[in-house]
């Protein structure tokens, strides 16, 4: 096993907070908005299709961005595409905020998310860079807990302000905390270097012994299984703000306490799923596990009772979260160097997929049947799907 060198073991822990910090001010606002969508949704008029199309924006801007994103990584380093992305999603989230129509909100919306994807990509990458090899997946685990922290304050913080100001008050809010993630990712992050984790990568891990990412058979897999893995979380924390006020008649603030809780439900269930896959050393074994429960939960989003569907959700949450930090934490071990940016590009691909088309199916399934309960049935076989390809993926 790869033990850190001691100015190694010295020099990662402040680039790795960094990028941890500037993860929390990106998920504020990305995971934390929904409970803003009921507000939106009036205030613009838009029908279940609409607002199906509004948060699958995130998935689009995903699958044009991520790998593209990569190779910006590759060309200019992590650091540049990272405070360029954040500064677009403040520009993004303003927009948004300013504007009174539909179509207008798209385009803030698009900018927001397209600066995302680019500085989520240099996130993964940055962390994947510094974490040492032994402790891949208890670092991401780690990010992944902050991220949910981050968005278990960020929904009911969008609450409080949009309660006193409107929705347009809490994207400002996101739009600045977002400038607060630009200006201590700037002075703290520095780029480290960890040895690679295989051979594959050479001694130097660069882009002259690294095999090229997109010709990697296991890379296009795991975006397969981010795909299916993500999706259920994904779609659920966009729309079941709207489900619960349609469902059980319940205001903006419940459905943002609910998000809350699922989301620090979350917290402890990441970093321990983390820790147990280093520990046992088969990521496998955890990712199944998450996928089984998850088709549990989402068959039991179809009671009638709120208590057992809230519950189910919130749970759903909290194992959706540890489903991204086990898979990046899987490629961080892939292929080394300058690759990896385009490694967490093309898997980030599969998330986008996951999140555009997720969204929009349970607003295509709400319209054409005018129930949920059709929409929690394909979320359940998509978990099964997942355990299937997890049970023939040759990893630990």
């Amino acid at each position: 096993m790869h033990r850190p060198a001691a100015g190694e073991a010295r020099g990662w822990v402040v680039p790795y907070i960094a990028a941890l910090f500037a993860m929390m001010m990106l998920q504020v606002s990305n995971l934390g908005f929904p409970p803003l969508l009921p507000g939106i949704e009036k205030s613009w008029g838009l029908s279940f299709s609409q607002v199906g199309l509004f948060t699958g924006v995130n998935g689009l801007s995903s699958m044009l961005m991520a790998i593209p994103a990569g190779l910006l990584i590759e060309r200019f380093g992590e650091k540049k595409v990272l405070l360029t992305g954040l500064f677009v999603v403040t520009i993004g989230l303003v927009v948004v905020a300013a504007s009174s129509s539909f179509p207008m909100g798209m385009v803030g919306r698009s900018i927001w998310q397209a600066g995302y994807k680019a500085a989520f990509v240099a996130i993964i990458a940055a962390l994947a860079l510094t974490i040492p090899i032994h402790l891949k997946a208890s670092g991401m685990g780690i990010n992944g807990s902050l991220s949910a922290l981050a968005s278990a304050v960020g929904a009911p913080l969008g609450g409080i302000i949009a309660a006193r100001y409107g929705w347009q008050g809490g994207m400002l809010g996101y739009a600045g905390l977002a400038l607060v993630g630009v200006a201590a990712f700037a002075l703290l992050y520095h780029p480290v270097r960890t040895r690679p984790a295989t051979p594959a990568a050479g001694p130097a891990g660069d882009n002259a012994t690294s095999p090229s990412a997109f010709r990697s058979p296991i890379v296009w897999v795991l975006s397969l299984l981010m795909c299916f893995g993500t999706m259920v979380g994904i779609s659920l924390a966009f729309f079941m703000p709207t489900a619960l006020t349609h469902l059980f008649h319940l205001t903006s603030m419940d459905a943002a306490a609910t998000m809350s809780m699922g989301f620090g439900i979350g917290v402890p269930v990441v970093l321990f799923s983390g820790v147990i896959a280093d520990r046992i050393r088969n990521r496998r074994l955890v990712l199944a596990i998450v996928m089984l429960l998850n088709t549990v939960f989402a068959l039991m989003m179809t009671s009638a009772s709120p208590t057992v569907f809230r519950a189910s959700a919130m749970l759903i949450l909290a194992l959706g979260l540890s489903v991204p930090n086990l898979i990046y934490a899987v490629a961080g071990d892939v292929l080394a160097g300058r690759q990896v940016g385009n490694i967490m590009g093309t898997i980030g691909f599969g998330m986008g997929v996951a999140a555009y088309f997720g969204p929009q199916m349970l607003g295509v399934l709400r319209d054409v049947t005018g129930g949920f309960t059709a929409g929690w049935y394909l979320m359940a076989a998509v978990s099964a799907v997942s355990f299937v390809i997890i049970s023939f993926l040759k990893i630990r």
